[in-house]
C-alpha cells in the first residue's frame, strides 16, 4: 500500500524529502495502531497522536499533515469508505521571537570556523540562503562543471521540485576551491559537494550541531539558537539591511510568497531607533 501512496506522492509532484517523511511517518503510524487501514479510527490516531508530545508543535503538524494527506488518498482509491484523519486538528504554535544576525554576527561567527570544510559549507549558507538539504545535494560534478565554464551559479532543486539558481560570489568561489583541493587529497570517494569528516551524507542535525559549536567559539549570543534555518533568516536580514529589494530576496531563498520572506527578515533595535529618529 505504501509503495502505491509513494507513486502517488511522486505523481503529485512533491519532493523527495516529503516523500520520505510523510512515508515514514505513515509506516510508524500503522505500525503503532496495528490494525488494518480500513479499521483505523479517528481515536486510533488521537492515541498515536499522543505519542508525539515531546516533539514540538511543528513536528507534530508535519506529522499530522502526512496522516491527514494519506488517509484523504486511500478514502479517494477506495481502501477506506472515510477519512479517520478529516477532524485532527493542527496544534496552536507559540511562535520564539527569532534572534538577530545581523553581518557582524557573521563575520564573527565565519572567523570561528575551525576547518576549511566547516567555513566553505558554512559560508556557502550565509552567502547564498540555501537550506540545509539542499546543501547536502550540491555536488562536486556540477561545482567544477560550473567553474570550468567560467560560470558563477548553480541550478538547484528546492522545495517542491522548484529550480532556482544560486549564485557564489568571488570570496565564497576562492574558499570552496580551497576545500576541494582539502577534499581532494583525502580522497573523498563520493559525488556529493559537502560531507562529514567520516565521508558521509550530512543531515539536519549534525550541520545544526556544526553551527551552534561555531557560534558558541565565536562567543556570540543566544548560540544555542543558531539553526541552519537561522542562517538563512541572516542571509535575508544582511540583505535587506543591505537595501536589496525583498522580491530578489523571496527569489534567491526559493519562496514562493514574499509574505514568508518578510518573517525571515529581522530587524535590530538600532535600525529601528535610527529610522525614527531620522
Amino acid at each position: 500500500m505504501l509503495k502505491q501512496y509513494e507513486a502517488y506522492l511522486k505523481a503529485e509532484h512533491r519532493s523527495q524529502r516529503t516523500i520520505d517523511s510523510y512515508l515514514d511517518t505513515c509506516a510508524k503510524m500503522m505500525n503503532y495502531i496495528s490494525k488494518k487501514v480500513s479499521d483505523i479510527t479517528y481515536s486510533d490516531l488521537m492515541e498515536w497522536k499522543g505519542t508525539l508530545a515531546n516533539l514540538s508543535p511543528s513536528s507534530v503538524n508535519q506529522k499530522t499533515a502526512a496522516v491527514k494527506n494519506f488517509f484523504s488518498w486511500c478514502q479517494s482509491v477506495g481502501y477506506t469508505e472515510s477519512n479517520p484523519a478529516a477532524d485532527m486538528k493542527r496544534l496552536r504554535a507559540n511562535p520564539k521571537e527569532s534572534i538577530y544576525i545581523g553581518a557582524e554576527e557573521i563575520e564573527a561567527f565565519l572567523g570561528a570556523c575551525r576547518s576549511i570544510r566547516d567555513k566553505a559549507m558554512l559560508t556557502v549558507m550565509v552567502k547564498t540562503g540555501v537550506r540545509q538539504h539542499e546543501l547536502a545535494n550540491l555536488t562536486i560534478r556540477s561545482y567544477l562543471k560550473m567553474r570550468n565554464e567560467g560560470s558563477n551559479f548553480l541550478v538547484i532543486v528546492g522545495k517542491g521540485n522548484k529550480e532556482r539558481k544560486i549564485y557564489f560570489s568571488d570570496e565564497v568561489m576562492d574558499l570552496v576551491d580551497e576545500y576541494v583541493i582539502w577534499r581532494n587529497n583525502h580522497a573523498v570517494n563520493s559525488d556529493r559537494l559537502f560531507l562529514t569528516f567520516a565521508g558521509l551524507p550530512l543531515n539536519d542535525s549534525g550541520m545544526n550541531r556544526v553551527i551552534k559549536n561555531t557560534a558558541k567559539r565565536a562567543g556570540l549570543a543566544n548560540a544555542e539558537e543558531y539553526t541552519c534555518h537561522s542562517l538563512r533568516r541572516a542571509f535575508a536580514t544582511i540583505k535587506s539591511n543591505n537595501n536589496v529589494p525583498i522580491a530578489i530576496i523571496s527569489k534567491a531563498l526559493g519562496h514562493s510568497n514574499i509574505a514568508t520572506t518578510t518573517r525571515y527578515i529581522k530587524t535590530n533595535d538600532e535600525l529601528i531607533e535610527t529610522a525614527m529618529t531620522m
